[in-house]
């Protein structure tokens, strides 16, 4: 038995563009197009009435009509992940808007394969924060390999869990997780927590997890 189809919404400056759109998601039977606005005083009600699944945001709007909407869909209740459609973001706006809610950053002059890709991971309930092709991302320095351990933590960071709640779900102390996240930083460049938060599947993709064996066993305890 099939799952419905995820339903896709617009709000873009320009109308061709959302025609543009319908049209490709002709073609894919997993997602479909239920409609679009190109203005801000009515688009809450649009996507009230609609409830899409995945609400694509054109940044030519202006970040203040942005974040008015994203805080509206919170006060609504409504269960729509969002997509920025954006053609240049500095990083310091690039992570306020995540912070605020957005789940998706889509570079608008990428291809239509990688549009569709981003509405589906994003979809789904993945972090999509643009093409890993042209996004910079970060890596393990010199040779260096996360430890168990320090891929656990990774991982908690991930989704969202504080250092308290870290040592919590892996019976350690608070400091000794701040010891991990020092290390980790150290190893892979990240500046901060946020960022390893959004680089972080790519780090555990690349960091292979530590070698079993009586040597580890024994110093599993030690990591703790």
């Amino acid at each position: 038995m099939h799952s419905p189809p995820t339903t896709v919404f617009a709000f873009v400056t320009q109308p061709i563009v959302a025609a543009g759109l319908a049209k490709v998601l002709e073609d894919c039977p997993d997602l479909s197009f239920v409609g679009f606005s190109a203005d801000p005083r009515t688009v809450l009600e649009d996507l009230t009435s609609r409830a899409p699944g995945v609400l694509l945001l054109d940044q030519a709007f202006g970040l203040r009509i942005v974040f008015d909407l994203l805080a509206a869909l919170k006060r609504s209740g409504l269960f729509t992940q969002t997509v920025l459609w954006t053609r240049e973001i500095s990083p310091a706006d690039r992570r306020l808007v995540l912070e605020a809610g957005i789940r998706g950053l889509l570079d608008r002059t990428l291809p239509v394969a990688t549009l569709l890709d981003c509405l589906r991971s994003v979809a789904s309930g993945r972090l999509w924060i643009g093409d890993p092709d042209r996004t910079p991302g970060v890596s393990l320095r010199g040779g260096h390999r996360l430890t168990q351990r320090e891929r656990e933590v990774v991982a908690l960071v991930r989704v969202g869990l504080k250092n308290r709640e870290i040592a919590q779900e892996l019976s350690i102390t608070p400091g000794t997780v701040k010891v991990h996240l020092m290390h980790v930083f150290e190893k892979t460049g990240t500046r901060d927590r946020f960022e390893l938060r959004m680089q972080a599947a790519r780090l555990l993709d690349a960091s292979e997890p530590a070698e079993k064996g009586p040597a580890s066993g024994a110093g599993a305890g030690g990591t703790s």
